[in-house]
């Protein structure tokens, strides 16, 4: 791991000295929330650190922080990983007269930690699916050591060290699988202890972002998958974990507002989150295939294009049915639900694009090679332009 936390620290490194070298942001109204909540403050920390900071406040982020600092004022609000900055809060709390810079810099610490133990998980996972006989015939022995090191240059970028919820689902999500993974026999669930874990650590992704809740489909693949009745009841049971947490995500949220607030209180779902993403949001069936959406579609195609491969070579992979699974459901509906350009950050609360340039590199292969720079360009140039407040978001 030592090469691992080299290339970490130097790709880090060079994100920041690019924000620090960036423009001013091309949007600056993210500082009136920074002078509301900065009001009779003084910044505790050098001026030159206070211009970085200022530049990664952009775009969700600033939500975040805001959560973090007041709760929840507005109903559009809800739609924001709900544990994720509960939890900067309760952090930040412990520290004398927090202000809005130690909230980031807590998250930008946290998430950056995330990131390392994703790399860790994401080893072991990989190092569990190469036991498969049938993948080790072909998988070169450096295939986990590939994928620890692509997630310092994953498409995420810079939305994995801020203040977003990506990198503490994507550990959520990847200790979850490889709990899963081990506890798996080949025609019964062996450690159910193992497999229970996974489902609750699933139910806590779900709370820092909502695409988690796709998981709940390897549960139902188990329950079909495995012939013994026991197994079955096992796997319902962890299934079951993650749809209370969606019941009590509608459940909240409607206490609140319900019956007064009319509008989403009467839909057939009861979900607050499913109409404020439509309505504030504008997410919806092929919603986003408008002209001015086009530029967003381009930034989306090389990641659209490597999941797609993803699914293509794993779809035999059976010791990852499940997670292949969720990455087809996923990928139908980012394509023609979602904002197509959140693709590069959302699609890391699954580990299949990770673990195939993975694969590639590790028969060396050059498209493998050529997905790499892409990342690392990408990302590059991604944080550049999310230090100017400018797309994609």
């Amino acid at each position: 791991m030592l090469l691992f936390y080299k290339a970490f620290i130097l790709f880090r490194i060079a994100q920041f000295v690019i924000v620090a070298l960036a423009p001013e942001p091309f949007d600056t109204s993210s500082l009136i929330l920074v002078a509301e909540y900065m009001e009779g403050k003084v910044p505790h920390y050098p001026t030159f650190m206070i211009t970085i900071l200022n530049k990664l406040m952009a775009w969700d982020s600033v939500y975040f922080l805001k959560l973090a600092i007041s709760g929840i004022s507005y109903e559009h609000e809800w739609v924001f990983g709900p544990l994720w900055w509960r939890f900067l809060s309760l952090i930040t709390s412990i520290m004398p007269n927090p202000d809005i810079y130690d909230v980031l810099l807590v998250s930008i610490v946290i998430n950056n930690l995330c990131l390392i133990a994703s790399a860790y998980m994401i080893n072991q996972l990989a190092r569990t699916i190469l036991k498969n006989q049938f993948v080790k015939s072909f998988v070169g022995p450096k295939f986990p050591e590939y994928a620890s090191l692509l997630i310092i240059i994953q498409p995420s970028g810079i939305f994995s060290l801020i203040g977003y919820s990506e990198s503490s689902s994507q550990l959520l999500c990847y200790t979850a699988l490889l709990l899963r993974q081990k506890s798996l026999g080949t025609t019964r669930i062996r450690n159910k202890h193992l497999y229970e874990i996974s489902g609750f650590l699933f139910a806590l992704a779900y709370g820092l972002r909502s695409n988690c809740l796709l998981y709940g489909i390897v549960y139902i693949y188990d329950m079909i998958k495995f012939p013994y009745y026991r197994s079955k009841l096992t796997a319902l049971f962890t299934g079951l974990l993650l749809f209370f947490s969606l019941i009590f995500s509608i459940y909240v949220p409607y206490q609140e507002y319900c019956p007064d607030r009319g509008e989403w209180c009467h839909s057939l779902t009861k979900s607050l989150t499913s109409y404020a993403q439509n309505h504030y949001w504008g997410i919806g069936f092929l919603k986003y295939y408008t002209s001015n959406n086009i530029p967003n579609f381009l930034f989306a195609m090389p990641q659209i294009f490597v999941l797609f491969l993803s699914l293509c070579v794993f779809s035999n992979w059976s010791v990852i049915r499940g997670e292949w699974l969720v990455g087809v459901i996923y990928l139908i509906i980012q394509i023609f639900w979602m904002h197509i350009q959140v693709i590069n950050r959302v699609s890391t609360f699954l580990p299949l694009h990770i673990l195939y340039v993975a694969y590639l590199l590790s028969i060396n292969r050059s498209l493998g090679k050529a997905i790499s720079a892409w990342w690392t360009f990408w990302v590059l140039l991604q944080t550049g332009l999310f230090a100017c407040f400018l797309p994609p978001a």
